[in-house]
């Protein structure tokens, strides 16, 4: 039943992902590094989640998985909004 909650974090985040490789130059390199930093932390958080949960533990690792995504999330929401405003402040100068 907690899956929804980690795969919703997931949906926002490559939605922001998203916009935030339309708005960069170099798309490639963006979508790499955040596919490699997320498929990382995943993985161990997951593997955790699932196969370490004994007692309550699977409810820690939980918040862990939700607060890294969120955390991720955050970098890039704060890297897309720079790239927007730096965007609309070169076009506004021109």
């Amino acid at each position: 039943m907690e899956h929804w909650t980690y795969m919703l974090g997931y949906g926002v985040h490559w939605i922001t992902l998203y916009f935030l490789v339309s708005q960069s130059e170099n798309k490639r390199r963006i979508l790499v590094v955040n596919a490699l930093v997320q498929f990382s932390y995943s993985a161990i958080l997951i593997y955790n989640l699932l196969y370490n949960a004994q007692d309550s533990m699977g409810l820690v690792w939980l918040l862990y998985l939700i607060w890294v995504i969120g955390v991720h999330w955050l970098v890039n929401s704060i890297l897309l909004i720079f790239r927007v405003w730096k965007k609309n402040k070169s076009f506004t100068a021109n």
